[in-house]
């Protein structure tokens, strides 16, 4: 009986002993890992700080308050968590298979940023891994199984600047949950990760290199697979929720050929977005468009082919009216485009077929109130174009237009309503400013003939046509008169040589069918 008094004596003072340890290192644990990270993160050029740091041994856990990280050379930040908490269970992390119940992070703001040798989130874990240098004379011993059950990151974002190609943007409200993350595949190896992932990027905005403008894509929410087995080729299965419109795609990585394909299916895709970064003087509420499809795209050895079946509908073509290379801008009050096309995409060839049908188009004159242009339907069947460094050509089946309604004026000084649309060429306003230089201070008047109906005739025929629609009394005799100076003037004109360097566009139409017009 005094031996299991002893015992219990000894039991009782060595289970106190163990419970005040217990308390003591629990209740001191905040300030001696704080203590440590601040020398660590000193001696490797960052601050790495918290506020408090809370360890439970009942139900194992930690709760990690205000971290942050940020480098000491030029006071960057690299990441700040408002909190940041891990919970488990001993008999999760007994096992063979090290298992996490949740991982819980609220506000967590990334920046990446890009240095003019490497992004700064390479330059820190570079600067850990040569404070623990791995020992080449311990053989690596097997990779620890895990599953992570829940991991949501809430109310958070991340900012990219990449200031070679002035790339800045950020993402947030950023949101994502991760369900059943683990590095033990389908099939029974260690090694890769597979997991099931939900992202809400929030608003999305890009912004285009060099260029002071954005590419506003909306809101988007990511779901899917994610299959990465060190041993086999990674796939990515993600759908994509763009607003309204849905994209579907399935992307497979392959490990051994540097290649990676993806099947890309389209679903009411709103074309907003690029048309309002194409036509950003006009209000986006006025602008419409829809795409459906399907893409296939390959990547290999940094060659990009893209093959697809795409249906575009509802588009309202109005807004591409700023577009026109107008003196003055032109507007449409009208007009919806719908169409499919076949594409092809690859570095040495671009093609593009289909059908297009426009409707109800009006297009008026900078006044808002002359029609200039107007048509019921117009329909291009049969379209083909290509592209590659040989050529470049256009092909149309026919063009077929109901309701063409269209309004030509031809002013005193033989210019037209259309030609004073737009602004002339170098080298006709080169051609323009040598006549005036040239032109006699008191020019004569025209010789008289014997015969007044043709004087008048003459003069109708200089004043009020432009040269290209002049009448000619005898047509026969006076090209000839001017053949030998025309042809000269072909060889000489600017406008015959190919001075951009570009290939001249082959074009070929079969047939153009109006029905129904007045002009």
């Amino acid at each position: 009986m005094r031996i299991f008094k002893y015992l219990a004596f000894a039991f009782i003072g060595l289970s106190t002993l163990l419970a005040g340890g217990v308390w003591y290192a629990q209740s001191h644990a905040s300030d001696w890992a704080k203590k440590y990270t601040q020398e660590f993160g000193q001696s490797i050029g960052y601050v790495i700080d918290f506020n408090e740091l809370k360890v439970g041994i009942r139900k194992p856990g930690i709760a990690l308050s205000e971290l942050k990280i940020m480098e000491i050379a030029n006071q960057h930040q690299l990441i700040q968590v408002k909190d940041f908490q891990v919970t488990a269970s001993w008999g999760g992390l007994l096992q063979k298979k090290i298992t996490i119940d949740s991982v819980q992070i609220d506000q967590a703001h990334i920046w990446a940023e890009k240095y003019p040798d490497n992004w700064n989130w390479l330059k820190f874990i570079a600067a850990v891994q040569k404070k623990f240098p791995p020992d080449s004379n311990k053989k690596p011993g097997p990779q620890k199984q895990f599953l992570i059950k829940d991991l949501q990151f809430k109310d958070g974002s991340i900012k990219i600047d990449e200031p070679a190609i002035q790339f800045k943007t950020e993402l947030k409200p950023l949101q994502f949950d991760l369900k059943n993350t683990t590095n033990l595949t389908s099939k029974g190896g260690v090694g890769g990760l597979e997991t099931k992932y939900g992202i809400d990027l929030g608003q999305v905005s890009i912004p285009i290199p060099k260029k002071n403008q954005q590419l506003v894509i909306g809101h988007v929410l990511l779901g899917g697979d994610l299959l990465l087995d060190n041993n086999q080729d990674m796939v990515l299965v993600a759908k994509a929720k763009i607003d309204q419109g849905v994209i579907d795609t399935t992307t497979q990585i392959f490990k051994t050929q540097n290649k990676i394909e993806s099947e890309i299916q389209l679903s009411d895709v709103s074309l907003v977005p690029f048309i309002d970064f194409l036509t950003p003087k006009v209000s986006r509420t006025e602008k419409s468009g829809n795409a459906s499809g399907q893409f296939k795209l390959v990547l290999q050895n940094k060659k990009i082919v893209l093959d697809g079946d795409v249906e575009v509908d509802r588009l309202n073509i109005s807004p591409f009216m700023s577009l026109a290379p107008t003196n003055n801008t032109i507007n449409a009050k009208s007009g919806d485009a719908k169409g499919a096309f076949k594409i092809h995409y690859d570095p040495e060839n671009t093609k593009v077929e289909g059908d297009i049908k426009l409707s109800q188009l009006a297009i008026y004159e900078p006044d808002k109130t002359s029609e200039l242009l107007a048509w019921k339907s117009a329909n291009v069947n049969k379209f083909y174009f290509e592209e590659n460094p040989r050529s470049r050509k256009l092909r149309v089946e026919d063009v077929k237009i109901d309701g063409l309604k269209g309004r030509f004026v031809i002013y005193g000084d033989k210019s037209s309503n259309f030609r004073r649309m737009f602004q002339p060429s170098t080298d006709e306003s080169k051609r323009i400013e040598e006549e005036r230089k040239n032109a006699p201070l008191n020019p004569q008047p025209p010789a008289q003939t014997n015969s007044s109906s043709q004087t008048k005739g003459e003069g109708i025929q200089k004043s009020a046509l432009p040269s290209h629609l002049r009448l000619v009394a005898n047509p026969v005799r006076e090209r000839s008169n001017q053949v030998k100076e025309s042809d000269e003037d072909l060889e000489k004109s600017p406008a015959t040589k190919n001075t951009s360097g570009k290939k001249p566009m082959n074009f070929n139409m079969k047939s153009i069918q109006i029905q129904n017009g007045n002009i």
